[in-house]
């Protein structure tokens, strides 16, 4: 395998999953931050999704980036 370009290193890429993130629920509009152990996230091939329960109202709140 050859790489063409080069991406994030994994430091910087641990060092970007692991910042404070901020999210808008949807369900009652509360705008929060949360730490690196307050949200989780999952990758696929398009999207990484972070997702956290609201502290107001306990839903989930997500926040899609796309690559």
């Amino acid at each position: 395998m050859k790489i063409l370009k080069q991406g994030l290193s994994k430091a910087e890429l641990e060092k970007k999953r692991k910042r404070t993130k901020q999210f808008e629920c949807y369900e009652c509009g509360c705008i929060f931050s949360a730490d690196a152990g307050e949200y989780k996230f999952e990758e696929d091939y398009i999207y990484t999704t972070y997702f956290c329960d609201c502290p107001n109202c306990s839903e989930k709140a997500f926040e899609y980036i796309g690559r």
